[in-house]
């Protein structure tokens, strides 16, 4: 099963999901299913230990929240923050 930063990518999620279902428990709550998106590739200048490179690159935009709740109150349902990141797009 291929993970990377706890996400499950192709015919792993089908494994993924009958497993859970097998189980029974409920781990399966912890789970949000998504559509993967495959960002536009562009040239980039990247630089890493004082060494520029042109790469392949792509851009993610990550948006955080915190939710907090207790049974149907919610106590706090707020954005903290964002980050913008290019990376190689050889990189999963």
């Amino acid at each position: 099963m291929y993970l990377k930063g706890n996400n499950i990518y192709g015919d792993d999620v089908r494994e993924t999901l009958l497993k859970l279902q097998k189980e029974g428990t409920e781990a399966n709550v912890a789970y949000i299913l998504m559509q993967r998106i495959f960002p536009n590739i562009f040239p980039a200048f990247l630089m890493r230990n004082d060494i520029c490179r042109k790469d392949h690159a792509i851009s993610e935009l990550g948006i955080y929240g915190a939710y907090l709740r207790n049974k149907d109150k919610v106590i706090m349902n707020d954005h903290s923050g964002y980050l913008m990141r290019t990376k190689v797009s050889s990189l999963k």
